[in-house]
């Protein structure tokens, strides 16, 4: 499932495990090595801190240009946009009640 934002792109995909994990792509258009390297920093800070939807994700985060000049405040309210909408996916939150025959 992929779901866009302003600042990054997430996909996520169950692993078959107990834990969560997390892949960045931060590509070069995003600035220089300097300001790739901060918003690394800042997805996973924010990543470690926030609760997710359900364990056994593999969660891919593509970072578009300009989320390194943002306050970590603007990627936590981002992310956590992102996977409260990934929770309320049949697929990734909590199962859903099936209608009694």
């Amino acid at each position: 499932m992929r779901l866009d934002g302003a600042l990054f792109a997430l996909v996520a995909a169950p692993n078959g495990g107990d834990e969560d994990r997390l892949g960045l792509v931060v590509g070069r258009r995003v600035g220089n090595a300097v300001e790739r390297n901060r918003a690394r920093r800042l997805v996973r800070d924010s990543f470690r801190r926030l609760q997710r939807p359900a364990p056994g994700l593999d969660i891919v985060i593509l970072v578009k240009a300009g989320l390194g000049a943002q306050r970590q405040a603007d990627v936590d309210h981002e992310l956590r946009q992102r996977l409260a909408r990934l929770a309320r996916a049949p697929r990734f939150g909590r199962p859903r009640a099936h209608p009694a025959p």
